[in-house]
């Protein structure tokens, strides 16, 4: 097997745009059976009242990946891990506090997000703007905690490793040499994670729970719970 993967031979760099599209597909497999992304694209289309599959779902999830990435590209908040022959390992987003917010309507209208509501369903677009008006809520309510409140925070968001590169902790390395870095060593880093084995992996790497919430959504059925972590710098 070629694939023995010498952490050695994995460098971290800033997402290129020539890689957009691998890891739009990467984090679409790995959240399209997240409960948040189900409850998301399971909006019953308007005219036929059916509810998309699963394989519609990763397209969706796809195409909105990529649509999320491209914005945020010149930001250089993007992080993804490359072999030495360029093939993807891993990807993770770490958005300082001061660039939350600075994503305007009309930045999203150019990159097409515009049209999810005739793509996906208007249903889909109330969904999205549900859970995200929620998960900014309540991030803004953990960066107030008193325990958080005296630090700059950085979030991380869409973790995720190829499926054959899991379980070789390249993806730990990777993510806090990140974090470890001289830019964010002195920083407080905070996620949201709606699955309880994501918080033993977190917690391995020096977060802790500072909040835990069920989202109870709009259509009175899907209950998702959450745990919100925080892991603070090295004094």
């Amino acid at each position: 097997n070629n694939n023995n993967n010498n952490m050695d031979n994995v460098t971290l760099q800033i997402l290129p745009k020539d890689k957009v599209p691998d890891a739009a597909g990467v984090i679409a497999a790995a959240f399209v059976d997240s409960p948040s992304y189900k409850y998301l694209f399971s909006a019953p289309y308007m005219f036929t009242g059916t509810v998309p599959s699963r394989e519609t779902r990763l397209q969706a999830l796809t195409w909105v990946q990529e649509k999320y990435l491209n914005i945020r590209l010149d930001h250089e908040i993007i992080h993804i891990a490359t072999t030495s022959k360029g093939e993807f390992v891993c990807a993770f987003v770490l958005e300082p506090q001061e660039k939350m917010g600075i994503i305007s309507t009309w930045d999203m209208i150019m990159n097409g997000m515009a049209l999810i509501p005739f793509k996906w369903g208007f249903g889909t677009l109330s969904r999205m703007l549900e859970v995200k008006d929620w998960y900014d809520l309540k991030m803004e309510e953990v960066k107030a905690l008193d325990r958080v409140k005296d630090y700059s925070v950085v979030v991380l968001f869409r973790m995720v490793v190829k499926p054959e590169y899991q379980g070789k902790g390249i993806g730990s390395k990777m993510l806090l040499k990140a974090i470890e870095s001289p830019e964010l060593a002195t920083r407080a880093v905070a996620l949201a994670t709606q699955e309880d084995r994501n918080v033993t992996f977190y917690s391995r790497l020096g977060f802790e729970v500072v909040h835990e919430e069920v989202f109870k959504c709009k259509d009175g059925i899907t209950e998702v719970p959450n745990w919100f972590m925080v892991r603070f710098p090295k004094q």
